[in-house]
């Protein structure tokens, strides 16, 4: 391998860049012109003295744990979650489709499945008087992942999955293997497009 040249770097702290002058084809002076002295900066005001945060204001900030067990009227918050009581709650054993998804409600157009899926979600809840969501069986209370059934006692995971518009999530639960099979087979959802 060839040695290649070393080029030592000027050290510019030490002694001032000197002005540059370049000029046009005709010999005049092209540029800006030399920087001059700017005048020293006015200090800014002295401000007050302000004293940490005490500690129990901190820890009012903090979002209070989730309930292992919620009810209430719910909102949509995303594709597969909600909030119940001031709470947001994942649907437990599901994901969401993929951002190339795409999914069709109804007649219309084909959309991405993300949006289907928040708008089916949305209508759905606004529908149920109330939601009840429970931790699953054997998972961590405090974590925001629920069962949550509508007040018909529908699971609300379940429906998204039969319908084609959330995928079974095989590391959390085997509940939705079923309905993922029939949105599959019957070509509902995202599966209309797969």
């Amino acid at each position: 391998m060839p040695v290649q040249p070393v080029h030592p770097v000027p050290d510019y702290r030490t002694a001032p860049v000197p002005h540059v002058t370049m000029e046009d084809r005709s010999g005049n002076p092209v540029g800006r012109a030399p920087p001059q002295a700017a005048p020293p900066a006015p200090s800014p005001p002295a401000l007050p003295a302000v004293s940490p945060p005490a500690p129990a204001r901190a820890q009012q900030a903090t979002a209070p744990p989730t309930p292992a067990t919620l009810s209430g009227p719910a909102q949509a918050t995303g594709t597969v979650t909600l909030a119940v009581q001031g709470h947001s709650v994942r649907l437990f054993g599901i994901a969401s489709p993929g951002q190339g998804d795409q999914c069709r409600l109804g007649a219309g157009e084909p959309r991405p499945c993300s949006e289907v899926a928040g708008q089916v979600l949305a209508d759905r809840l606004a529908h149920s008087a109330s939601i009840t969501c429970a931790a699953p069986p054997g998972s961590a209370a405090h974590g925001p992942a629920r069962i949550c059934l509508d007040d018909k006692g529908v699971d609300i995971a379940g429906f998204l999955v039969g319908e084609g518009l959330a995928l079974d999530d095989p590391r959390q639960t085997q509940d939705y293997r079923g309905a993922e099979g029939v949105a599959r087979s019957l070509k509902k959802g995202l599966w209309a497009y797969r």
